[in-house]
């Protein structure tokens, strides 16, 4: 089971970095992740609601639009709440497997009657050298839910027969990846963008998905497998 008290001090402890890096980025510039490197594997994600798809999207969209950065749309706007099995891989090799699918398929729906509903309320923007995401506060539905999914993988034995299974680390959604090593002069739009945009609404995630996530040339595609509707 994931440890309330453990989660909420690591959460806490990632957004503390990810305010202490803007003097970094400022100074040194932005340089691309290695999460926007060809990949793929498989998501458990929480779906949320089109407003705040919708505003992310708007985000992402605008943020590309002054800086080479990856774009978020549609459900690719989500919250991780597992990884497994992901692969940095060339396109020509990335495919997904009927029988892994139907395993984590299995796995969820064994557990979804259980599935809290959960509300996540977000207190701004942030960004370090790589990654800008919206601040998502998980308490303890979050960590409920995703100690549900996770016991349920480890008992499906989704390590051994697909791969590394990751836990998430906060309630935050990831709306852009800087593509290019970028000078802090020329970030200038980007940091009066993230200034100024309003805060996102909380939102209440409309299920529990499983999908096939693949990163090809910097686009992310993200196929669901299933739904699981929340309360």
């Amino acid at each position: 089971m994931i440890e309330l008290e453990k989660f909420l001090a690591g959460q806490q402890q990632v957004y503390d970095k990810f305010r202490a890096a803007h003097d970094t980025i400022r100074k040194e510039g932005a340089i691309p992740p290695k999460t926007v490197e060809n990949r793929d594997g498989y998501l458990v994600i929480l779906e949320h609601p089109a407003e705040i798809v919708e505003r992310c999207a708007d985000v992402s969209r605008k943020i590309a639009a002054v800086v080479p950065a990856m774009v978020y749309e549609g459900i690719a706007v989500h919250t991780t709440i597992g990884v497994v099995g992901m692969h940095y891989r060339s396109p020509e090799q990335q495919r997904s497997h009927p029988e892994e699918v139907a395993l984590l398929k299995e796995a969820l729906h064994s557990v979804s009657k259980d599935f809290p509903a959960v509300t996540i309320p977000y207190e701004g923007w942030l960004y370090n050298k790589d990654t800008t995401i919206a601040q998502g506060i998980a308490g303890e539905t979050f960590v409920r839910l995703a100690g549900l999914v996770h016991q349920s993988l480890q008992k499906y034995n989704a390590h051994e027969k697909i791969g590394t299974v990751q836990q998430p680390w906060g309630g935050h959604i990831t709306v852009s990846r800087f593509m290019e090593k970028t000078p802090p002069e020329k970030l200038d739009a980007f940091f009066d963008l993230v200034r100024a945009e309003p805060l996102l609404p909380s939102s209440t995630p409309r299920a529990v998905s499983v999908g096939y996530v693949s990163v090809k040339n910097g686009n992310v595609v993200l196929e669901i497998k299933e739904r699981f509707p929340l309360p």
